[in-house]
Order: structure tokens, then sequence, then C-alpha cells
């Protein structure tokens, strides 16, 4: 994440890819696992990086997955 900030990319929702610039990266997540909230969550947050968790909604709330509040956050 370091590198994309130090090296001019902007992170960009997928919405957001027509019309981007080739420095433009869309970062996401797979499932929603909760080490998603608890690892990676901090770190883009700290340096202001968009990302997107594509959910399993009907494993929101199960054993090591995201839970409602920590989507909402």
């Amino acid at each position: 994440m370091i590198y994309l900030k130090d090296n001019g990319y902007n992170t960009i929702f997928p919405e957001e890819m027509f019309g981007a610039d080739e420095k433009s990266v869309v970062i996401t997540f797979d499932d929603g696992y909760e080490d998603n909230y608890k690892n990676a969550f901090p770190i883009l947050k700290d340096h202001g990086i968009k990302a997107t968790i594509f959910l399993i909604s009907n494993k929101i709330g199960e054993e090591n997955m995201l839970n409602k509040e920590q989507i909402r956050e």
C-alpha cells in the first residue's frame, strides 16, 4: 500500500473504473473474512486507501466472517 501511495497511484472503487487514468488501481477482497477487518482495514484507513470487499451475504456474522458492525464501519 505504501508503494502505491509513494508512486502516485490512486485507489478507486470499481464503479469509478470507466474513464480512470493509468495510475488508478482497484483493490478488492473476496468473501468478507474477518481478517479483512482485523488486518487490512487498519492499513487502508491509515493510508487513506479505498478498497471494496465482495461479501458472501449469507455468511455475514458466521465464525471468521465479518459481522454487521464491522461492515458498517
